[in-house]
């Protein structure tokens, strides 16, 4: 059982636990002081976390190249844009400031906190131009699965339709 343990824990070096964590529903401390201290988990999670990484891990993105990176930056922040489905939007009411939204991407659920007043201000515009020719757009910074000092716009979409010119005609 030792051995499985240590597997186990070898193999979770080096990968991101959030969202193991959020998988298997554990809390993050706990997954993490098992991968740097060796701290006891039940049984059951123990099968789990096996069961987890016995299975195929996910598709490396087709927009990163599966080669060594020839340098690594530091970021501050890392900025995130989001096309909404503006069909979900519902009034917040008058009586909060703030709503927080659930964004589900992929499977993969944020949260955001926004003001009540963009969201009325969004829901306003989707009324006026129809929900077909709004796009709904949230942005903010990522961190970990929340989009944090987000902001929430609704810009209408260009629904000009190209007319074509009547050609005169020649005599």
């Amino acid at each position: 059982m030792t051995s499985e343990i240590e597997r186990i824990r070898s193999a979770l070096h080096g990968r991101r636990l959030s969202p193991l964590a959020a998988q298997l529903g554990v809390p993050m401390p706990t997954l993490e002081a098992f991968v740097s201290n060796g701290a006891r988990l039940a049984p059951a999670l123990l099968a789990a976390l096996a069961k987890v990484l016995e299975s195929s891990p996910p598709a490396p993105s087709k927009n990163i190249p599966a080669r060594k990176p020839d340098m690594r930056l530091a970021a501050r922040a890392l900025k995130c844009t989001a096309v909404l489905d503006a069909t979900g939007l519902r009034d917040p009411g008058s009586n909060s400031s703030r709503v927080m939204l659930e964004i589900v991407v992929d499977g993969k659920v944020f949260g955001a906190d926004v003001a009540a007043k963009s969201v009325r201000k969004c829901k306003a515009m989707i009324v006026e131009h129809g929900v077909d020719n709004v796009a709904l757009l949230i942005q903010g910074k990522l961190e970990g699965n929340a989009i944090v000092e987000a902001g929430l716009v609704a810009q209408p979409r260009n629904t000009l339709k190209a007319t074509a010119a009547p050609v005169p005609d020649s005599p």
